[in-house]
C-alpha cells in the first residue's frame, strides 16, 4: 500500500498482542456513538502482526484508513459499539473468526489482499461492506447477519464462502 507521508498518522513497527483484554473507553459518555472511543487507530500503519484474540472492546473502535501490513487477528473479539474499518487495507490475512459485532459495523472501501476470514462471526446490526475488495478468499461460513448486510459494489477476485451463513433480514449484493 502506498500512503503519502501526510496521510500516515502513526507507524507502528512492532507486533501487538493483547489476548483476552478489556479495552475500555474514557469515562465521558454522550448519546453520540463516537463519544465513547475505546480504540482509535485511524491512518495508522501496523507494520507487523496485530493480535487482539478474545479481547473485548467496550466503546467504539476506529480503524479508518488503517493499514495492516502483517496478519490482523481479531478472532473472538467482542466489539460492543461502532467499529469502523473504512478504507482499511489488510496486506496479510484479516481474521475475525467468531468475532461479535454488536454496534454499527463499517468496512466500506476496505481492501483485503489475502484471506479475509469472518467464519462464525455475528453481526447484530447490518454490516456495510460497500465497495470492499477481496483479492484472496472471503470466508463468511456460519456467520450470522441478524439485521441483514450490504455488499453493494463489492468485488471478489477469488472465491467467497457463505455456507450456512444466516441472513434473516436478507442481504444486498
Amino acid at each position: 500500500v502506498k500512503l503519502a507521508q501526510d496521510e500516515v498518522q502513526e507507524f507502528v513497527d512492532k507486533a501487538i498482542e493483547l489476548h483476552n483484554n478489556h479495552i475500555l473507553a474514557g469515562t465521558e459518555y454522550d448519546e453520540d456513538e463516537y463519544s465513547a472511543v475505546a480504540l482509535a487507530a485511524g491512518r495508522v500503519v501496523f507494520a507487523k502482526e496485530i493480535d487482539l484474540l478474545g479481547s473485548t472492546v467496550e466503546g467504539s473502535a476506529l480503524f479508518y484508513r488503517a493499514a495492516f501490513l502483517g496478519q490482523a487477528v481479531f478472532n473472538g473479539v467482542r466489539f460492543d459499539r461502532r467499529v469502523t474499518f473504512d478504507a482499511a487495507w489488510f496486506g496479510g490475512d484479516g481474521s475475525f473468526v467468531g468475532a461479535r459485532f454488536q454496534g454499527t459495523t463499517l468496512f466500506p472501501y476496505a481492501r483485503f489482499a489475502s484471506v479475509a476470514n469472518f467464519r462464525r462471526s455475528s453481526f447484530e446490526q447490518g454490516p456495510i461492506f460497500d465497495k470492499a475488495r477481496w483479492c484472496g478468499k472471503a470466508h463468511f461460513g456460519e456467520a450470522t447477519f441478524a439485521a441483514g448486510a450490504r455488499f453493494a459494489g463489492a468485488r471478489l477476485a477469488s472465491e467467497a464462502n457463505f455456507l450456512d451463513a444466516e441472513f434473516p433480514k436478507g442481504a444486498d449484493f
